[in-house]
């Protein structure tokens, strides 16, 4: 684990977790994302999607491919929206941050922004449940492990994502007093 005695392990086979919720980003306004994440050797896959039924429509994807990572999602009637995708070593433990605010998405990684897209014409999806490593519609497992996945309702400021970020060895959510609003934290508690 990167912080504490655990992450939540996944081995690209049939780990996965379903949370019967909606995706935060699914709703409009400002958000922030940040998770701790060691992606494993599987070539391809998603950490994130956010959908539980088949089809590549109304969902926010979330996936690294080799040293590529790549945010994006697509409407309910499956346009493709708001693409970021950016060629970064992702060996070893990585902090991804994903900030929504006026309808411009950035992408940080270990405390430096390496991409954003601006949606112009919001179109947000509206599935209602999303999965930690499986990609539903074509049964794809991500390998890897992820700690301290949280969402706030609002987009963090940079100091705030570098209080996260902690010069690399990052601080554990419950300990961090000046990072409030948190909408959804998951942290895996063991096997």
């Amino acid at each position: 684990a990167k912080l504490g005695s655990h992450a939540g392990s996944f081995d690209g086979i049939d780990d996965q977790v379903v949370v019967n919720q909606a995706f935060p980003f699914h709703s409009a306004g400002d958000k922030t994302m940040g998770v701790w994440i060691q992606k494993g050797n599987n070539n391809h896959g998603s950490f994130i999607w956010s959908r539980t039924l088949s089809g590549d429509t109304n969902r926010f994807n979330f996936l690294t491919y080799g040293d590529l990572i790549v945010i994006d999602y697509r409407s309910p009637t499956g346009v493709l929206k708001a693409t970021i995708s950016v060629n970064t070593p992702m060996s070893g433990w990585r902090l991804v941050f994903v900030k929504r605010v006026n309808n411009i998405y950035y992408l940080y990684k270990d405390n430096a922004l390496i991409g954003q897209a601006t949606d112009a014409s919001p179109d947000l999806p509206t599935s209602d449940a999303w999965s930690l490593a499986k990609r539903v519609d074509i049964s794809l497992f991500w390998t890897g492990q992820l700690d301290e996945l949280v969402f706030w309702d609002r987009g963090l400021s940079v100091d705030e994502m570098s209080e996260f970020w902690n010069g690399g060895n990052g601080v554990e959510i419950s300990s961090q007093s000046s990072i409030p609003l948190k909408m959804f934290y998951y942290r895996q508690m063991g096997r």
